[in-house]
């Protein structure tokens, strides 16, 4: 008696799976482009060396990166000047943020970027309104200053003494006119009340015209 065996081989096979997705680039009015993400980093700017260039002026060079980690997909803000918004509040540069089919991202004020499984596919009616963006002016930009620059920049604030304030001189009242004041009102009480109007006034005009130059004195030396 012959026994046949029949040996079965199961080849067991790994299945990969491409996690292909597209993002659609839209301006306010106009058309919108569809580009392939087709590895994992893409990178979204106004500079020639983006995967995937928008040209805005205010749209920075580098101004985004979409990453794709398996079935999951996230975006990040590369430090752009006018910013990239989610849902109307601004990224923070350099951090992770999930994003998924459908969601609009804006990168300044008038570009929109959806991500989407089918080209032609993004929810137009969920696209955020446009803003005017102004450009800032060149020394309102943040930029990185190197340890030399900081310290010539110290170095020159030690030198630079501030400027004297400018002392304003109050005007000087005029001396005959209160000397000659003074002489009529006093001459004219004295008469009527001093026993000795002679003695008396020349005492007390002598008096006032001393005290006048005492304060005229103190008043120079406030003003200088």
């Amino acid at each position: 008696m012959v026994t046949r065996s029949i040996v079965i081989i199961y080849f067991s096979g790994i299945l990969t799976y491409d996690f292909i997705m597209y993002v659609e680039i839209s301006k306010e009015n106009e058309k919108p482009q569809t580009y392939k993400i087709g590895k994992p980093e893409t990178i979204i700017g106004s500079g020639l060396s983006c995967d995937i260039r928008v040209e805005e002026h205010s749209v920075s060079k580098k101004h985004i990166k979409i990453i794709q980690e398996n079935d999951q997909w996230f975006v990040v803000d590369q430090g752009s000047t006018n910013g990239t918004y989610k849902d109307g509040e601004r990224l923070i540069p350099g951090k992770r943020n999930d994003i998924h089919a459908g969601e609009y991202l804006r990168l300044a004020g008038m570009v929109f970027v959806c991500l989407v499984e089918t080209p032609g596919t993004a929810p137009i009616q969920n696209r955020p309104k446009a803003i005017e963006i102004h450009e800032p002016r060149e020394e309102d930009k943040t930029r990185v200053m190197t340890l030399d620059e900081i310290k010539k920049s110290a170095e020159t604030k030690k030198k630079v003494t501030p400027e004297k304030k400018k002392k304003v001189k109050k005007k000087k009242p005029q001396t005959s006119t209160i000397i000659a004041l003074v002489i009529l009102v006093g001459g004219y009480v004295l008469n009527k009340s001093c026993t000795k109007p002679e003695e008396d006034a020349g005492t007390i005009i002598s008096t006032l015209k001393n005290n006048i130059d005492s304060n005229e004195k103190k008043a120079d030396a406030v003003s200088e």
